[in-house]
């Protein structure tokens, strides 16, 4: 599942169309948002990515082994700012039980984008 949030917990952008077990650069790679990401009318903006992602001009990547004071900075600032999606998740958690985790898998599969989109409909209730 690909979820997208912006710093207010917002979410733009859900995609589910791939089970748990694919790869996030994969999903990125397959969907419409890396698409509009590399147009011409690309968003004035960027997302953030792990470790494991390609470094795009559009997608960050924290440094693996930070060397300089400015490496380390950018570092720290992004694992803090990827946070956001954390709580983005614990809030939909908190908000839609069926979310938790039973026996190592979602309860309800099914309820995902629902629940997602139902979070970006009511997000200004939940902050």
């Amino acid at each position: 599942m690909e979820v997208v949030c912006d710093s207010s917990l917002i979410i733009p952008h859900v995609c589910t169309n791939y089970p748990g077990s694919c790869h996030d650069a994969y999903i990125l790679q397959q969907s419409s948002l890396s698409d509009l990401f590399q147009s011409a009318n690309r968003p004035n903006s960027v997302l953030l990515g792990d470790s494991a992602d390609q470094l795009l001009p559009w997608l960050l990547t924290p440094v693996l082994y930070p060397t300089t004071p400015a490496k380390l900075w950018y570092t720290d600032a992004h694992g803090g700012t990827k946070n956001v999606i954390e709580r983005t998740f614990g809030l939909l958690k908190m908000c839609f039980r069926c979310l938790d985790r039973s026996g190592g898998a979602l309860q309800y599969s099914s309820v995902q984008c629902a629940a997602s989109r139902l979070h970006a409909a009511s997000s200004t209730m939940l902050q």
